[in-house]
């Protein structure tokens, strides 16, 4: 029993260490300070692997590459952030990030694919509208008209749509 208590310690002081090195890292970011945030997130990720904080370590990692134009280190960190996350409220961005990633790679079938699983995630109703929007726009700007217009009808015959998305819907379907 004595084991089993001192690991289980053991553990919750390494989380609790996690989330305030954590919160230092983020308190950087809010301030821009970038460089800083960066460092903190990448000791994290290194001293505290497998913990939540590690894994919303590798979503800023991503999200400060991405900003930086590093698309393809952004695309790693997002990767490890969406493949083993638990925090969900950042799943919408990083879907946008690797969906806008593999677009300016010319990767359009790849950029439809995370879009797709953002879908079947399903988060709240306008954050698949959304999904479905860059969807179109994506196919729009790879030459698939026919797809993008079926998308776009779909959405903008939806009864609680916004008038923020609906207002998008309409203005890709004007550039049509």
């Amino acid at each position: 029993a004595f084991a089993i208590n001192f690991i289980i310690k053991k553990q919750e002081q390494k989380n609790l260490d996690s989330k305030s090195a954590l919160g230092i890292a983020i308190v950087a970011y809010d301030n821009s300070d970038y460089e800083n945030a960066k460092f903190q997130f990448e000791t994290i990720t290194a001293e505290f692997p497998n913990t939540n904080s590690a894994s919303v370590s590798n979503y800023y990692l991503g999200k400060i590459a991405y900003d930086n134009y590093e698309l393809n280190t952004s695309e790693l960190y997002l990767n490890k952030y969406l493949n083993d996350h638990e925090i969900g409220i950042l799943v919408p961005g990083t879907i946008k990030m690797l969906s806008d990633i593999a677009f300016r790679n010319n990767k359009i079938n790849d950029a439809i694919k995370v879009l797709d699983k953002g879908i079947k995630l399903n988060l709240k109703n306008a954050t698949n509208i959304e999904f479905k929007l860059l969807k179109a726009f994506i196919l729009f700007k790879s030459g698939d008209l026919k797809s993008a217009q079926k998308i776009l009808n779909n959405v903008l015959s939806e009864k609680s749509l916004s008038p923020n998305l609906k207002k998008k819907g309409e203005e890709l379907l004007g550039m049509m």
